[in-house]
């Protein structure tokens, strides 16, 4: 695999890594360790969930697919 494409595993394990960092920015440590909050999170709107789609099929609700993250060549 040339050295400027991600796989689709390493996509997903880096937008995880941003939704937790506007998780964390949102509404701190707390987040992660409440479990109430665990269930209140469900209904939150996440700037995130507007801009990428990690599931395999694409349901039109964000701006990214994770077929067009593969797709896309990386800037250096």
């Amino acid at each position: 695999m040339p050295g400027n494409c991600h796989t689709r595993e390493e996509i997903k394990r880096k937008l995880r890594k941003l939704k937790k960092v506007e998780i964390k920015i949102r509404f701190g440590n707390s987040a992660f360790a409440d479990k109430e909050f665990s269930e209140k999170m469900k209904n939150v709107k996440l700037v995130w969930d507007d801009f990428f789609d990690l599931n395999e099929a694409y349901r039109g609700r964000s701006k990214y697919s994770l077929s067009e993250l593969v797709s896309m060549n990386r800037m250096n």
